[in-house]
């Protein structure tokens, strides 16, 4: 196919895939690219991506949890899956070992990052590399600029496509990243004057409740209790957002559930329960991965799963989101800049939201554990 000649027409789609492919080793604990290739490849997207790939020069195991290979799993995905352009950020160097749980950074033949896939043209790569949140592993952002082809009054048809994997550690990790990334975004956004679109996709380890999921977003943080976020109850003085401000990128899932009320999205663990991959049939419990996005209309949004006959959920730890959206016509043109203390929150998580959130937590896995009880 001669990628330069795809046409795209003005209201024609574009479909993306984000994936923790978890360093290609399954949730059986088996190594195997072809399988994370063929989930790929199997849901038929345009741009693609993934979190947790090893980029080996020479054979050595990167991670504790990988196994010892000398694939650059970033070309080798795109290779397999027909998605032949391809880009690397890399977070960290790295070697496992000696000891199973031992990791020495700095050294080694591997590196370890994110990485975007696409069966169209790359004309522009940028890296945001964050700033580490005190002794943690450090994290990163890769944003390509893509062209998809040309629209119907022969003008180029660009996206930019961000892809990132948020920390594990805390939720304040989470957000002190997600502010950076936020604010990368909106300078994108002024330097094009609005008119191309974004597609931001990635594991950003965080519960829709968490604070670093309405940063990014670019709404008020001072999100209240957990009951006003995830059950609407205005039980303990919840704040919502401004008055009079939108979302500056929207959430895939929640715009899908307002169009179809289908809910759902959750991504992980693939199989249900960790360590137990023979318990197909638990549902995730986690919304952990998004697909949130600017200047496009939704048209369909899913976490692969079973009833996908081409998808292997056994691959990795994550199931892959898959979003679908149409372009509209025109830019928007004329965004202002938001002021950082309108928008952004730069205290501690308050107590109060901090056992409200235990509480939570501990209900829904009180509730699992009922339920397993139940059927023993």
């Amino acid at each position: 196919m001669d990628i330069e000649n795809v046409s795209v027409g003005v209201n024609d789609e574009v479909a993306v895939l984000t994936y923790n492919v978890h360093s290609c080793v399954g949730s059986d604990w088996r190594y195997d690219c072809d399988r994370v290739a063929g989930n790929i490849k199997g849901a038929g997207v345009d741009l693609v991506g993934i979190q947790e790939c090893d980029v080996n020069s020479s054979s050595q195991k990167t991670r504790i949890w990988s196994e010892t290979h000398s694939d650059d799993q970033v070309q080798l995905l795109g290779s397999l899956s027909s998605h032949q352009n391809t880009s690397f950020a890399p977070a960290i160097r790295c070697l496992a070992g000696p000891g199973k749980l031992q990791e020495t950074f700095g050294v080694g033949d591997g590196e370890f990052g994110i990485g975007i896939l696409t069966k169209h043209v790359i004309i522009e790569k940028r890296v945001i590399t964050y700033k580490q949140y005190k002794t943690k592993t450090p994290r990163n952002a890769i944003a390509c600029l893509i062209k998809l082809g040309v629209d119907s009054s022969d003008n180029d048809r660009r996206i930019w496509f961000i892809n990132t994997h948020l920390g594990c550690h805390s939720g304040d990790e989470q957000f002190s990243q997600s502010k950076e990334l936020y604010e990368f975004i909106e300078n994108l956004i002024i330097e094009f004057n609005d008119t191309i679109p974004i597609i931001v996709v990635g594991d950003t380890n965080s519960p829709p409740w968490f604070k670093a999921l309405r940063a990014l977003k670019g709404l008020d943080v001072n999100r209240g209790s957990i009951f006003k976020r995830v059950f609407g109850l205005n039980l303990l003085g919840a704040t919502g957002e401004l008055e009079g401000k939108d979302e500056v990128l929207k959430d895939s899932w929640t715009e899908y559930k307002k169009k179809t009320n289908v809910g759902g999205g959750r991504s992980f663990p693939a199989l249900g329960l960790p360590g137990m991959y023979w318990a197909t049939w638990f549902e995730p419990c986690l919304k952990l991965d998004y697909i949130l996005y600017r200047g496009l209309e939704i048209v369909h949004t899913e976490a692969l799963n079973n009833n996908n006959e081409e998808v292997d959920l056994m691959a990795s730890d994550h199931r892959p989101m898959k979003g679908r959206f149409r372009f509209v016509e025109g830019g928007k043109g004329g965004f202002e800049r938001r002021e950082r203390g309108e928008r952004f929150y730069d205290g501690e998580v308050s107590w109060r939201e901090f056992f409200i959130d235990l509480l939570f937590v501990v209900v829904v896995v009180g509730g699992i554990v009922g339920i397993i009880v139940a059927c023993v």
